[in-house]
């Protein structure tokens, strides 16, 4: 109502039907409500409003939220220098915040003195602390990133008591299925609560994941007794995590093909193609994970646009994928002051050299143009 509107809204149904309120009853709105398309954008405008007022001493120095390009996240400054202190992440009403001790507890209390909020939790190495549908511990040395509750609801929803060792079987190719409304309903239901573990902390989901989202309407009975596989497969190591060391760029991992020490200033970039897949329509399907100091930031995969005529313009493709990805991770690094460089391996001879050299024969053509843009990134 501060900018002018008002608005007016209808009793929820439930309330009618019980005779609570008369279905003639209107209501204007005077606070958020949970499922008003307005609630979130209105609390949202004036969060960050009061974020950008807020300003207070820690250790003698004076300090404030200064907004980042990344939408949810704020840096925690010296005012006089600029200097960064910390970082405030948020996630619809859930806030995390890093930097030293002093600077959280100080940057809390400025919250707590705004809003009325819960007790903060901190993260250490007795329990698990939950943010963004991750649960977060440290273990002395290492940040964990897990989902072990998450996990084990689902092994105890679905009743799973067989285990597998891999994330997918083998496809099998197969047409078009007939199919009623429960049945798609199971499949969203088992497809979304996989994709919500694997956007989060199981990379190695992203291909069984994404399959069954491209076949939810074409064979949803296939994509249940794929996601029941991988659920049998997530029932072994449910307490699985995601380690982040420190580290001091010295350390070698050969065994893994890596062709450089480990270190917080460059990202691995591993990117392959499968070529013609069947099942996909010929299509081919590309996985990507990047990785600073060897724990992993980011993945996805995903089949291609369109059916690639060969290996190597498959392996273009991902590629090309790989770079924009990287370009992006990039952007979000920089705003945590890394300056990096990024190494993409792949295992490609012919297209390799596509990306690294200009020369080629006519039938090679269309492929090198298709890689202008990762030559130009490649040479600087």
């Amino acid at each position: 109502e501060k900018s002018g509107n008002v608005t007016i809204i209808d009793p929820p149904g439930v309330l009618v039907s019980m005779g609570v309120v008369p279905s003639t009853e209107s209501w204007r709105v005077t606070g958020a409500i949970y499922g008003l398309i307005q609630s979130p954008h209105d609390c949202g405008l004036h969060r960050d409003a009061t974020f950008r007022e807020l300003s207070w001493t820690c250790e003698g120095e004076q300090l404030r939220l200064i907004e980042t390009p990344e939408r949810h996240l704020w840096k925690i400054t010296h005012e006089a220098s600029g200097q960064e202190r910390g970082f405030l992440c948020l996630y619809v009403d859930d806030l995390l915040v890093t930097g030293k001790e002093s600077v959280v507890k100080s940057t809390i209390e400025q919250i707590r003195s705004k809003w009325a909020c819960s007790d903060p939790e901190q993260v250490n190495q007795y329990q698990n602390t939950r943010f963004c549908g991750y649960e977060l511990r440290w273990d002395g040395e290492s940040l964990l990133l897990t989902q072990p509750s998450y996990t084990q609801d689902l092994v105890n929803k679905y009743g799973v008591t067989a285990r597998e060792k891999d994330p997918c079987p083998k496809i099998v190719a197969g047409e078009d299925e007939v199919y009623d409304a429960e049945t798609l309903r199971r499949v969203q239901q088992i497809t979304g609560e996989l994709l919500w573990i694997q956007t989060r902390t199981r990379p190695e989901l992203s291909y069984v994941a994404g399959a069954m989202s491209g076949w939810l309407h074409r064979r949803p009975s296939y994509d249940i007794e794929l996601g029941q596989h991988a659920l049998r497969y997530l029932a072994g190591p449910v307490d699985f995590a995601i380690k982040y060391d420190r580290c001091n760029g010295q350390e070698w991992n050969l065994e893994e093909g890596y062709q450089t020490p480990a270190s917080m200033h460059q990202v691995e970039v591993l990117v392959d193609s499968s070529f013609s897949l069947e099942h996909e329509q010929y299509r081919s399907v590309t996985g990507v994970i990047l990785s600073q100091g060897r724990a992993p930031l980011s993945w996805t995969s995903g089949r291609q646009a369109f059916i690639a005529s060969s290996t190597a313009e498959a392996e273009i493709l991902g590629y090309s994928e790989a770079q924009q990805q990287a370009e992006s991770l990039n952007y979000l690094l920089k705003i945590f002051g890394y300056d990096v460089s990024f190494h993409i391996y792949g295992d490609c001879k012919s297209a390799l050299s596509l990306a690294t050299s200009e020369g080629g024969t006519w039938r090679t053509r269309h492929l090198r143009l298709r890689s202008a843009k990762l030559r130009e990134v490649l040479r600087f």
